[in-house]
């Protein structure tokens, strides 16, 4: 992992190492030692699991908010991926910039520190994550809610690095003129931009 990266990840987030999904009930353990206590997360996690759809999700993120560095433990287990879009995406961004799934920030706020003359915005649909989000990260505009319901910005860049509920697949073209871009993902369908995902 680059320096400058586990630098501030550790710094803002609390990241030390990566964490396997299967170890994730252990570490919960070590951190909420009480069973009852850690039960609702647990409880959310399997559910989450199991593609519980929007309300699994929302509930997983407000659960592990609720932990002692709950955040920690989410992008341990997305260390590899901000691994790879922290080397492979700051060259590539352009104009207004759109992550979509943002939870608390690490992977725009590290961009936005890498590519400080561009506008970063964050989108994400847990309230919780969006409050933590805007104090751990202040320098990007947060948006509340899930893409397609959202009154969003109009974007030169989308970030889809968390987008988990199947609405893209292997065949996805990794830059799309902006009218097959705009009939892809509907929920941009009425704003005038040049996307690139």
């Amino acid at each position: 992992m680059p320096d400058e990266l586990k630098a501030y990840l550790k710094e803002r987030f609390g990241v030390s190492a990566t964490l396997s999904p299967g170890r994730f009930e252990a570490e919960v353990a070590k951190r909420v030692g009480s069973p009852v206590k850690r039960e609702p997360l647990l409880r959310a996690w399997r559910v989450y699991l199991s593609g519980g759809g929007r309300e699994a999700v929302r509930s997983f993120y407000r659960e592990v908010l609720k932990v002692p560095e709950g955040e920690a433990l989410v992008y341990g287990m997305h260390l590899p991926f901000l691994e790879f879009y922290a080397r492979e995406v700051p060259g590539r961004l352009e104009g207004e910039v759109l992550e979509v799934g943002a939870f608390t920030g690490a992977l725009v706020g590290y961009l936005k520190l890498k590519r400080p003359e561009l506008a970063f915005h964050a989108l994400d649909g847990v309230e919780e994550a969006v409050e933590a989000g805007r104090k751990r990260v202040p320098e990007v505009s947060w948006h509340l809610g899930w893409a397609e319901e959202a009154d969003l910005p109009p974007v030169d860049t989308l970030l889809l690095s968390v987008f988990p509920e199947g609405l893209v697949d292997q065949e996805l073209e990794s830059r799309l003129p902006p009218e097959a871009f705009r009939k892809r993902f509907s929920f941009l369908r009425a704003r005038p931009s040049s996307c690139a995902s």
